[in-house]
Parts: structure tokens; sequence; C-alpha cells
């Protein structure tokens, strides 16, 4: 994803910082030099704090019942992705005897890819955050024949999504298994249901612009997610990398990027929402 600095004028964060250089002239003096290397790193450190920084993420991610984030793709764009997150306000009792979060999936459309599925997320009383499976009631459609009925899903091991005083640059790895009820070319069964994650929070924006307004000092978290689906012999693998989701703190997740997309949509960013504060409601305002 670019970063327009200016108009016509874009940088993309490389994976890595070692041997980055600039591919254009920034100070207009007919070639690329090292004045030019020094201007790059001087627009980097302007636009992310890329010092060591600690961060609990309960502060960046909100949970009480109510809370809504409505995301859009933007004026002129499809708006088939159009969709909320919506925390429910009741709890979802899990196997381990602890309690989670159910937010909901609303597509405006009423249909969309995870329409219909409800994510399990909890805090630990160290408020590290983990997401402890889903409930679905509709089919969701995996590919090579492969659709998952409507059924709760709860993880064994839940994936870590963040934790209390976590540094910025710190990786959190994790898998979680299940047992799930699949149809195979429409043939019932169970299979062993196995997700990886690695997430990483990867710094801070000083600016993140939204068609809600410009939102100040964003926490930028990427994750990737493969699933594995164990039938006999045969283990079925479908990877989701490049996932992206910026946070405000004291708001929650303000855009959502994801990838693969299948309708090829950048990133959906937040357009309104309201979070509840010691009981009340607070209309989510760009800040």
């Amino acid at each position: 994803m670019g970063l327009l600095l200016a108009p016509g004028l874009v940088f993309c964060q490389p994976a890595h910082s070692q041997g980055v250089s600039p591919a254009l002239d920034l100070d207009r003096s007919g070639e690329i030099d090292s004045n030019d290397v020094f201007l790059f790193a001087s627009i980097w450190l302007e636009m992310y704090d890329i010092g060591a920084r600690n961060f609990n993420i309960e502060d960046f991610f909100p949970m009480a019942g109510g809370n809504t984030w409505h995301y859009t793709a933007g004026i002129g764009e499809p708006t088939d992705e159009n969709f909320a997150f919506v925390i429910e306000q009741q709890f979802e009792p899990l196997p381990s005897g602890f309690e989670a979060f159910r937010i909901r999936n609303d597509y405006d459309a009423g249909r969309g890819d995870r329409q219909g599925v409800t994510d399990l997320w909890r805090y630990d009383d160290s408020g590290n955050l983990f997401y402890e499976g889903f409930l679905s009631d509709v089919t969701l459609t995996l590919g090579l024949g492969i659709e998952v009925p409507p059924q709760v899903v709860y993880f064994s091991d839940p994936l870590p999504f963040g934790i209390r005083d976590q540094e910025v640059g710190q990786i959190l790895q994790g898998t979680a298994t299940s047992t799930i009820e699949v149809n195979v070319n429409d043939q019932p069964m169970e299979l062993v249901f196995e997700a990886t994650g690695e997430l990483q929070a990867t710094g801070f924006l000083q600016t993140f612009a939204t068609d809600l307004g410009e939102f100040t000092d964003v926490l930028r978290v990427r994750f990737n997610v493969t699933i594995g689906l164990t039938m006999g012999d045969e283990v079925f693998e479908f990877d989701f990398f490049n996932n992206t989701v910026f946070f405000k703190e004291g708001i929650g997740p303000i855009a959502i990027d994801l990838s693969p997309d299948v309708n090829n949509n950048g990133a959906l960013t937040i357009d309104m929402g309201t979070i509840f504060v010691d009981g009340a409601p607070v209309e989510i305002m760009a800040q």
C-alpha cells in the first residue's frame, strides 16, 4: 500500500529496512545520491514512529456490548463489502469455562464473505487478547468442493491477537485446533481444523485517512493465517496472508485490509460507529 506524500509522489513501505534507497531525485539535484537517502529517511521518520514503543492491545480494541464499527470501501467503490463489526450484548460460554465477546459481521447488502459469522474474542485477566473461535449460521465455501455448514467452532488453543506491554515489531504466533463438520463434494464428514497464525504490530502511523476523517497515531497490525483441514492422509491448506488492521487507541479498528480480497477492493475504512464508555454510548469521531 502506497503512502501519498504529495500529489504524484508515492512511497511504499519496504518489507525490510536494510538496503532501502529512494527511487526519486528528492532534492531535484539531477541525480540520486546520499542527500536523497537522507531526505527519504527524514520523510520516513516524520510519517512513522519507528522507535522502541510498547502498547497494550486492550487500549486499542475496547470491548463492550453495543460497540459498533462500520466500514466502507469509499465513494465510487463497490459497496458489496461495506459492513459493520457489532459486539453483541450476550457473552458466549466457552468449553474452558471462560466467556467470550461475540462480534457479529453485518454486511450492508445482507451478503458478504463472512455474513452470518460471529467471531469469539476474549481478554484474559492480564489484558491479553485471544481469538477463541466462531459461530456460523450460514454455509461457508472454502473451495476444492469443501463447504462448512452452520455450526459452532471452539478452538482448543486460541490464537493470540495482542498482549499487554507488547513491543512494536514483536511477533506473536499460535496454532488453534478443532474438529469441524464439513461437506466434501456434498458428502458430510468430520475434519480436523487447524489454524496457524502469525501477528506483528509493525508501527504507528502519524496520520491515517478514513471516510470518517483523519486519525493520528494509528497502530498498524499485520497478520497471516493458514487454515489446514486434515482428511485422512490428505491436508488441504488455505492461506490468508498480508492482512492488515489499523487501530486507534480508545476507539478500536478504524480500517481493515484483508488479502486475498476476492473483489480486489482496497482497505475498508471506518465511516461511522459507536463505542460504549462506562455504559454510555459515544459517537466515534476522527481524532
